[in-house]
């Protein structure tokens, strides 16, 4: 799931993936394949191969390699909001058991992949490590924009969501909640990007102009020209 959504986010549709297995024993590499087998056949991703081995001395570890196809002729880039753009959260938390997590990724996946066609889709990144908030600063870091968040998608702020961060402008709003709804997928707007180096929790100023600055200008980022 995690991996399939690495490669949705960049606006690509996977289409088969290898996996690699390493366990100290082999009931453990079978329960492995077999949480794989399920997660593959529910998102409609095959694993066509990859390599597995069992030793006692190894450390339990798997890891999996999706490929994917773009839909369109660009990569969604996660540090290209301009002024005014409008900040969307993208589905559900994918918590659960393996058919809950399938169904919530595979309905963002669907809505995404649909907005990304359309073209509606400025930058985007996924809610993952280092949490919602962490992900969104990376992404004003890297447009070199603040923001204004109006809603607080999770009390804690580097808890793993799984949703997508979506920035598209205030126009198309209303269709990506139309795509959304018929997919059954959840959305709501978070915020506002800001031209001003500033970021605000409501009215309250949580990082000011001169440490986002420095934090832009401490960035290992270059963007593609």
């Amino acid at each position: 799931i995690h991996t399939c959504s690495d490669v949705v986010i960049m606006g690509a549709k996977p289409i088969f993936a290898f996996n690699a297995l390493q366990a100290k024993k082999l009931e453990d590499v079978e329960k492995a394949m077999v949480e794989l087998k399920k997660q593959s056949e529910r998102l409609g991703v095959p694993i066509l191969g990859g390599n597995t081995q069992t030793m006692p001395e190894l450390e339990d570890c798997v890891a999996v390699t999706v490929f994917g196809r773009l839909i369109t002729d660009r990569i969604v880039p996660d540090g290209a909001l301009d002024s005014g753009d409008k900040l969307l959260m993208l589905g559900a938390p994918v918590e659960g058991d393996t058919g809950e997590r399938c169904a919530k990724a595979k309905s963002k996946f669907e809505s995404y992949l649909e907005c990304v066609k359309e073209g509606i889709v400025k930058s985007a990144k996924d809610a993952s490590r280092g949490g919602w908030f962490g992900n969104l600063l990376e992404m004003l870091i890297k447009s070199k924009k603040g923001a204004v968040i109006k809603s607080v998608p999770h009390p804690l702020l580097t808890r793993y969501l799984g949703t997508y961060i979506v920035g598209v402008e205030k126009k198309d709003v209303g269709r990506v909640v139309s795509i959304a709804a018929k997919n059954m997928c959840p959305v709501f707007e978070i915020g506002e990007v800001l031209e001003k180096t500033e970021i605000f929790f409501g009215d309250e100023m949580v990082i000011n102009k001169e440490r986002l600055e420095k934090m832009i200008k401490e960035f290992p980022y270059s963007p593609k020209v």
